[in-house]
């Protein structure tokens, strides 16, 4: 009888310390699977990207996105749709206001910025008045997974190339991608828009805008700090 007795023990023992690491997992796939939904965010590139009730262009219109505005990224859909030179599926996003729906991928960009970022605390408008824009500005992107680039904006010319602070070492040498490329004249409005033609044929857009009382450039929703920029005269 003790001996039954013991090998019942030892048997719920067995199952018992089974069954722990079992449910330790179970909580942190939940705990992976919250973070996923909650906390990844894509940015809207796009003046005005709207929202439909289905993933197609057909779908009906439900709401639309602001230029820079932040959506909780839930799923991507198989099917791939061509607008204007782009070729992304449709997202299934859901506003910071509540509202689910399906965007165009191609202007959802991934971003490391939450609401919480300074960047959404501080408001931007767009510039109003004529603003000097020459000089060479330099880009540290808010994805320590990107490049650097810098823009140089002479009275004639825009220049757009890959930029690595001196006091970084790298060697990794970018290849020759005409999308990110650009050298020759771009338009100016003089006050609130700048384009400047690839060598892609595409248009890269920047907004001169004022953040925090100051006024500087915008592209892809990224601020430029003009403390950081350079006056052509210092250019060699």
């Amino acid at each position: 009888m003790n001996k039954n007795y013991l090998n019942i023990f030892i048997t719920l023992t067995i199952i018992l310390f089974c069954k722990k690491p079992i449910q330790k997992a179970t909580i942190n796939n939940d705990k992976e699977e919250s973070k996923i939904e909650y906390s990844e965010y894509k940015k809207n590139i796009a003046s005005k990207l709207i929202i439909r009730d289905k993933p197609d262009i057909s779908g009906k219109q439900i709401a639309y996105l602001n230029k820079c505005d932040l959506v909780k990224f839930i799923s991507e859909e198989q099917n791939i749709v061509k607008i204007d030179d782009l070729e992304f599926p449709f997202y299934k996003i859901q506003t910071l206001d509540g509202i689910t729906g399906y965007a165009y991928g191609g202007y959802l960009w991934h971003t490391t910025l939450t609401p919480d970022s300074d960047f959404y605390k501080s408001k931007y408008v767009l510039n109003k008045a004529p603003f000097n824009i020459l000089g060479k500005w330099k880009q540290y992107p808010d994805d320590e997974k990107e490049l650097n680039y810098y823009y140089i904006f002479t009275k004639d010319t825009a220049t757009l190339d890959y930029y690595f602070p001196p006091e970084e070492e790298t060697d990794f040498t970018p290849s020759r991608d005409p999308h990110e490329y650009a050298k020759g004249p771009y338009t100016y409005d003089g006050c609130c828009e700048i384009n400047v033609p690839l060598e892609s044929g595409k248009n890269l857009k920047f907004n001169v805008v004022k953040f925090k009382g100051e006024t500087t450039l915008m592209t892809n929703c990224f601020i430029f700090d003009p403390k950081l920029k350079e006056e052509l005269s210092d250019l060699k």
